[in-house]
């Protein structure tokens, strides 16, 4: 009989642990503020986490998940949980392209809760205008909107953004494919001119006109198939632009452009130019119309079987700064990123510590050089031998005088032999010509470079030819070089005051 109860009572003390399993682990009886901080990480991750814009669309694909919260999931494991997930708004505030019961049900929990909207790429179409027609009424909550329609509704999609204003928004991404509608239109009328919170912008295939109300706040800016003249027009509307980004593929435009007019960026800090811009015509155009400030950093990323002419073409057309002719550039820094990689970059900057994140860097180049580019015809292998030399050449090129002012004092060169070949003959002195090329330079920086045959004894050549015309390199480091012999390391001391990184 004893044991009969004691039995029964094991059982029943069983079915209850069993029951509360969940609610007895560690993390169950974590903090409900610790808890929701680890579920609206959840859910920004899952909900978030696919970055930029994809451009092929499918009107039969739905979302996996319907588009609910990714903390939903969870709400089975406790009533500890499912409370938490259930009640708090802020976790129903990341919304995307959804069924619209579970959009409406989003909106209600949500309550008013900064909304962030990312209607996910590749969504139908039918699908994605049914959910900004929805979510667009709620304009005055939203605080991240980013979404790519087809250019057919682009006029419908401007009549909702134009309903309201957006006094929460504070990142704005959107971008329409296919042909753009040919009526003028604008977008005088967005956000009826207020939304005093945006600071970043990303446009793709923007056909429209700028207006300064809405716009003169904006920090950050990434602009894709753009015509240049409403590209220079909303940069006239920006004053406080910081970080400018160019993919190129410019639209073509009738609209002329004053030859002499500037855009003035007082406030710019960054650049950067990506892969596409080379192929781009226009780009060297856009820089003839800028007037850039003292301290601005350029990242080009240069990728094309055009080898260094487009930035030849840019850097001829770029404005110097106003404060007079101090010199811009006073480095070159030509990479190897890793001993699988194909590609390589050349950086330009005014400190011969190389670290990206000084403030003195004024000009990086990533150029990306394949053993075949893309399939453009007559593409040809780019050799690092000519990358090294011509980059040289380009720096000191009478027409970039105002950017270069003569005074390239460094070199860096790390992980490919061709630079080496391109170095030495960049700096070789013309038999009976009395001009040195880069007489201020007086720094190289070798590293992971395996020499090869008389590579090292022709640069040694070279600088001895320097010292003879009393402009001698003062340092030369060959850190983690190799193939070199302890003779070949003294001829370079005979010729070089500090040798090092042996």
């Amino acid at each position: 009989m004893h044991t009969d109860e004691n039995s029964a009572a094991l059982a029943e003390s069983a079915r209850v642990l069993r029951s509360r399993s969940n609610s007895q682990v560690p993390i169950s009886r974590l903090p409900d503020e610790i808890i929701l901080i680890i579920f609206k990480y959840f859910e920004e991750n899952t909900r978030l986490s696919a970055l930029g814009f994809n451009f092929d669309f499918d009107d039969n694909e739905e979302d996996d998940d319907n588009g609910v919260p990714a903390c939903l999931a969870v709400t089975h494991v406790s009533r500890h949980w499912r409370r938490i997930a259930l009640e708090r708004p802020t976790l129903w505030r990341f919304v995307g392209s959804t069924s619209i019961l579970w959009l409406d049900i989003m909106l209600e929990r949500s309550q008013k809760a900064p909304l962030v909207v990312k209607c996910r790429t590749g969504t139908s179409e039918s699908m994605l205008m049914k959910t900004l027609e929805k979510i667009l009424l709620h304009l005055p909550r939203i605080k991240y909107l980013e979404f790519h329609a087809i250019s057919q509704n682009s006029d419908r999609i401007m009549e909702l953004l134009s309903s309201q204003s957006a006094p929460m928004l504070e990142i704005l991404k959107i971008g329409f494919s296919g042909m753009l509608p040919t009526t003028e239109s604008t977008t005088h009328t967005i956000f009826q001119g207020d939304a005093p919170l945006l600071r970043s912008l990303q446009v793709f295939n923007w056909g429209r006109r700028w207006p300064s109300c809405t716009f003169d706040g904006i920090r950050t800016l990434r602009v894709e198939r753009m015509q240049l003249s409403d590209l220079l027009a909303a940069l006239q509307c920006m004053p406080s632009l910081e970080q400018l980004t160019f993919m190129g593929d410019m639209l073509q435009s009738d609209q002329p452009i004053p030859i002499n007019s500037k855009v003035t960026l007082a406030r710019l800090k960054n650049i950067t130019l990506d892969e596409n811009w080379s192929q781009d015509a226009q780009a060297v155009s856009l820089f003839r119309h800028l007037a850039l400030p003292a301290d601005v950093n350029i990242l080009i990323r240069h990728l094309s079987s055009k080898g260094l002419q487009p930035i030849a073409d840019l850097l001829s057309v770029m404005d110097k700064h106003s404060c007079g002719s101090t010199p811009i550039f006073r480095s070159m820094r030509a990479i190897r990123s890793a001993p699988w990689s194909i590609g390589y970059t050349v950086e330009f900057c005014t400190s011969t510590t190389f670290n990206r994140k000084d403030d003195d860097v004024r000009l990086t180049i990533d150029f990306n050089c394949y053993e075949y580019v893309g399939d453009e015809p007559g593409a040809t292998r780019a050799d690092p031998q000519d990358v090294v030399f011509e980059m040289c050449n380009i720096i000191t090129e009478r027409r970039r005088q105002t950017f270069f002012a003569g005074q390239f004092e460094s070199i860096y060169l790390h992980g490919n032999p061709g630079f080496v070949r391109g170095l030495t003959d960049a700096l070789r002195i013309v038999e009976g010509s009395p001009k040195v090329p880069y007489p201020s330079l007086r720094v190289l920086l070798l590293r992971d470079i395996p020499f090869k045959g008389d590579e090292l004894q022709d640069l040694v050549d070279v600088l001895r030819m320097r010292v003879q015309k009393d402009v001698p390199v003062q340092e030369l480091s060959l850190r983690r070089c190799t193939n070199l012999s302890a003779d070949q390391v003294d001829l370079c001391r005979e010729v070089v005051e500090v040798v090092s990184g042996i």
